[in-house]
């Protein structure tokens, strides 16, 4: 999202057209009317707003960054249907959600609540699906990674089998550089090999695998030729790949794939009510900043301007418009430089306030 600074000044539309002639794209959000309340109240409020709102907005970007490692891919995120850039540039109160009738202090506390519930949930969940991805990875690191040490399950299927009274089938792991060998020879390694029952199921950089069909009988005659021949014959039967299909294995990688999909669909849900309530917050600082700055009654213009260059630059541009729309202080012999300066600055400040999104 491009960066974006909500403007609140108690100035002229001429001023305002300037900004908008030499900083670009600049939006006018229009405000309902809020409680005031005391002196005390505003002040105590300000200090409320300016320590929650750092904390929403790095809530904002966790989830963000959270569905970005989800999806892998840079997030697309929306708010009621907008992208947050238009969000904020076409802002309209929520008044099904915080009431405009109702003191600031119960806004902040009503969106104070759900920020706390959203970081709650966000914490359980992400904590949730990165401890079980990390206990897959860990136990596929033990098992090891190639074709001699790895699970099969994932790999073999119940139809790559032959099992009878008679008859049963083996899974051999044979090196790259030895595939011919293997194909000319599996038949002749001892009698009674199914003829044309080797079949490659998987391979990886160093070793393939294979099927073989034979009798019973001679297994443990083929396994010690495979042995000589530097063949490895996996101890694994389709009664333990049932096994596995019905186990803690599978079991595990589904219950990931499932997580991410709830999380990833808790991140698209929860962002915009997220991102929601902090641009709320900011308009609520923004207004109360402004009635504290300016006094009563509260008729300020409010804009949202987005920065399109070095934001420096564009902070010195703005205080350079406001500042040329100051009438310069009287001064005297008496007035040194300095002073001069410090007031015109002063009077520079009082004419607008921004908030930087």
């Amino acid at each position: 999202m491009s960066l974006i600074y909500i403007l609140s000044s108690k100035t002229n539309d001429t001023v305002l057209n300037v900004v908008k002639q030499q900083l670009g794209d600049c939006n006018p959000i229009e405000l309902p009317k809020l409680v005031v309340g005391t002196l005390d109240s505003l002040m105590s409020i300000a200090d409320d707003l300016a320590k929650i709102d750092p904390i929403i907005e790095n809530l904002v970007k966790r989830i963000a960054m959270q569905h970005q490692e989800l999806i892998e891919k840079k997030p697309d995120l929306s708010v009621k249907g907008a992208t947050p850039e238009d969000y904020i540039n076409y802002f309209s109160w929520e008044h099904e959600k915080y009431s405009t009738a109702s003191p600031l202090k119960v806004t902040y506390a009503r969106i104070h609540a759900l920020i706390s519930k959203i970081d709650e949930e966000l914490r359980s969940k992400s904590s949730q699906y990165s401890n079980l991805v990390r206990e897959i990875a860990s136990e596929h690191r033990k098992e090891g990674t190639n074709l001699i040490t790895k699970p099969l399950y994932d790999v073999v299927k119940e139809e790559d089998f032959i099992e009878s009274d008679y008859l049963t089938t083996l899974l051999v792991v044979v090196p790259k550089y030895s595939y011919n060998q293997w194909l000319a020879e599996y038949n002749t390694m001892t009698e009674f090999v199914l003829p044309n029952s080797s079949r490659k199921l998987a391979e990886d950089s160093e070793f393939g695998l294979f099927t073989v069909t034979l009798f019973k009988k001679l297994v443990d005659d083929f396994k010690n030729v495979c042995r000589e021949k530097r063949f490895v014959v996996r101890d694994y039967t389709l009664a333990m790949l049932k096994q596995d299909l019905s186990t803690d294995r599978t079991t595990k990688e589904k219950e990931r794939d499932e997580l991410k999909a709830r999380l990833l669909r808790w991140c698209q849900a929860n962002f915009g009510e997220a991102f929601g309530a902090w641009i709320h917050i900011k308009v609520m600082r923004i207004f109360v900043e402004s009635v504290l700055r300016y006094g009563l009654p509260p008729e300020f213009k409010y804009v949202a301007i987005k920065c399109k260059k070095d934001e420096k630059k564009f902070v010195d541009t703005l205080t350079k418009i406001f500042d040329q729309s100051v009438n310069a202080p009287s001064v005297d012999a008496a007035s040194d430089e300095e002073d001069y300066r410090n007031e015109k600055n002063e009077k520079t400040q009082k004419k607008r306030l921004f908030f930087k999104i």
